[in-house]
């Protein structure tokens, strides 16, 4: 009962004395009764003073007590209540005492509907509930827990959650169990598409791998089976030629001869590049080769109508190797297909003791400068159009300027166009 002191509890000594004196005056022997009513007043003033006092301070102890105690109590059940995992509080049976709002939206299950359940026969299937009662009773032992496993959800489907299991003491000094509950699904779900695409590029590896043997018979057909019977060709053109030295047929035939040749030659080169094989360098005059590839478009030149300038000194020496014929072979290709507009291409060349610098330039539309440096990465085009190709051209062109030190690339020219270029880095200091 709440004690309410007041200005109006100060009269009740006065009262109390008055009726007291009233009381004595009443005995016979009393002589002063004046006196003893005042003596009754100010010391039952004093113990009355004191008795509301002490029982107010307890009473205002007891308040504080109790609103603190709320205050906790409102803190614990906000922390609980919102925290971000499933929390479940169930005793030392696993009958489920308290569920918070994530375990709702995780299970389906509000604090009502679950009050009172089995936590393991709620989130399981009878007959799978062994695995999830070996936790429970060993954190009702104690036993903290931890582990992933699969549970129900109210409408039947599953959920993949890790699982907390922790011991609490109750206010009743009672060993229970409290439960907290992630949803991993998501977690899970990245692991099996992470699986799924492990599995599947092993597969592709194998795939790439038969592709990578077939290609390599295929050049290895291209090199040697090939190499034995151009060899016969070549070996009875020479016969014809001591026979029929003016003969143009003769000539033709063995200028094709020796093509085949030196396709051959370059198919194991190139096969070489391929594997990441080094290759052999040595000094040899490249404008025999750059005349030689610039002969062999003359048709296709002539076909969409485009002019091809050369400005080549007599002889520029450097350390390379006759696949070097396919960079430029690459260039004048793509200039034919991305540039016919521009009507004409340019072959220069710029050579002094530390590098020899060879570019053909077009007029063609620009490659915006973003895509400039990937267009020598593999499978990537040049610019989008009718005419596309594998995009190895140029990937190939690039394998060919690391396997003997070479820079590569292209730039823009003026007043429109590209220039490509091949930077050939001298080792000497021989002009």
């Amino acid at each position: 009962m709440k004690l309410i002191y007041n200005k109006y509890l100060f009269f009740l000594p006065t009262v109390l004395t008055i009726l007291i004196l009233g009381l004595i005056g009443l005995l016979p022997g009393n002589i002063n009764p004046i006196g003893m009513a005042l003596a009754y007043w100010f010391f039952g003033s004093i113990a009355f003073a004191f008795i509301v006092k002490l029982l107010r301070s307890e009473y205002h102890q007891k308040v504080i007590a109790a609103d603190e105690l709320a205050q906790h109590k409102r803190y614990l059940d906000n922390l609980i209540g919102n925290a971000p995992e499933g929390i479940v509080w169930a005793d030392k049976h696993s009958n489920i005492k308290y569920v918070n709002q994530k375990f709702t939206q995780i299970f389906g299950y509000t604090n009502e509907e679950a009050r009172g359940k089995n936590v393991d026969k709620l989130l399981n299937d009878p007959d799978q509930t062994g695995e999830a009662e070996k936790i429970t009773i060993a954190v009702a032992q104690g036993i903290p827990q931890e582990a992933e496993g699969i549970r129900k959800r109210k409408d039947g489907s599953l959920v993949h959650v890790s699982i907390v299991g922790a011991p609490m003491e109750s206010m009743e000094g009672k060993l229970e169990v409290f439960g907290i509950y992630r949803d991993i699904s998501e977690e899970k779900l990245a692991e099996e598409n992470l699986i799924a695409s492990e599995k599947s590029l092993r597969e592709l590896s194998t795939q790439l791998m038969s592709a990578n043997n077939f290609k390599e018979l295929l050049l290895d057909i291209i090199t040697h089976d090939l190499r034995n019977p151009s060899g016969v060709i070549s070996g009875a053109l020479e016969i014809l030629e001591d026979e029929f030295p003016d003969n143009e047929i003769v000539d033709l035939i063995k200028k094709s001869s020796d093509n085949l040749v030196q396709v051959i030659e370059d198919a194991g080169t190139l096969s070489k590049l391929s594997m990441g094989e080094s290759i052999q360098l040595e000094e040899m005059d490249i404008v025999p080769i750059l005349l030689g590839v610039a002969d062999t478009f003359a048709s296709q030149l002539h076909s969409v109508n485009m002019e091809l300038s050369i400005d080549l000194p007599d002889a520029i020496v450097v350390p390379t190797n006759r696949i070097i014929g396919e960079v430029f072979s690459n260039y004048i290709s793509n200039a034919i297909k991305y540039a016919s507009e521009g009507h004409k291409i340019e072959l220069s060349a710029e050579d002094n003791s530390k590098y020899a610098l060879v570019e053909l330039r077009d007029f063609g539309k620009t490659i915006p400068e973003d895509k400039r440096s990937g267009i020598f990465d593999r499978s990537v085009q040049l610019l989008d159009g009718p005419r596309k190709g594998s995009g190895l051209g140029l990937a190939i062109v690039k394998r060919i300027a690391i396997a003997q030190g070479a820079e590569v690339g292209v730039h823009e020219n003026q007043p429109q166009g590209n220039v490509f270029y091949f930077k050939f880095i001298k080792t000497s200091t021989d002009g």
